[in-house]
């Protein structure tokens, strides 16, 4: 259900003022790994982002692949979601969301 008081318009040139203001006056280019089910919503932000100049390239890497640069953080942007009942929910988000890495470009 989606929540009425949340504003979902899009302010394209803030976002891009924005983005000069952070060092990229002309957007930056960044890979996105993802899983087979999740091509479809990476291609969306993909076209989203576009909008602002950055470029993403959605790659989908094999599984084995995935998991291994998941675990040793060698993702800069990525898109994937951890099942319910996965025994190590706390120590994979923990690994996903505190990371050394400062700058989205490669």
């Amino acid at each position: 259900m989606s929540n009425p008081n949340i504003d979902r318009s899009r302010n394209i040139a803030a976002g891009i003022a924005l983005l000069a203001e952070a060092g990229y006056p002309n957007g930056f280019a960044i890979s996105m790994n993802t899983t087979p089910f999740w091509v479809s919503l990476a291609n969306s932000i993909k076209t989203s982002l576009a909008d602002l100049g950055i470029t993403v390239t959605v790659n989908v890497p094999n599984a084995a692949d995935f998991s291994a640069a998941l675990q040793s953080h060698n993702h800069l942007f990525f898109l994937t979601a951890a099942p319910v009942n996965w025994e190590d929910t706390p120590n994979l988000l923990g690994r996903l969301l505190y990371s050394d890495m400062t700058s989205p470009v490669q």
